[in-house]
C-alpha cells in the first residue's frame, strides 16, 4: 500500500495522494471549476514517526 505525501484541500474537503504531480493537477481542476479555497498540503513523516503537514500551496481567491 503506498503512502499518502499530499493532501489537497477544497474547501475543507480532503483528498489524498501519493505524488505532487498528481496534487497538483487536481488542485488545478478545481481551480478551472470555480473554487476558490484549495490548498495542497505535504504530510512529513518525522523519524520518531510522528506526521507533520506542511503547507505547500495556498489558493484563495483564485478569481480574483
Amino acid at each position: 500500500m503506498a503512502e499518502y505525501k499530499y493532501i489537497v484541500w477544497v474547501g475543507g474537503c480532503d483528498d489524498y495522494y501519493v505524488n505532487y504531480n498528481d496534487a497538483k493537477r487536481d488542485a488545478d481542476e478545481w481551480i478551472a471549476k470555480g473554487y476558490d479555497d484549495v490548498i495542497i498540503e505535504e504530510i512529513i513523516k518525522k523519524p520518531s514517526g510522528c506526521f507533520v503537514h506542511k503547507k505547500v500551496k495556498e489558493i484563495c481567491n483564485a478569481k480574483s
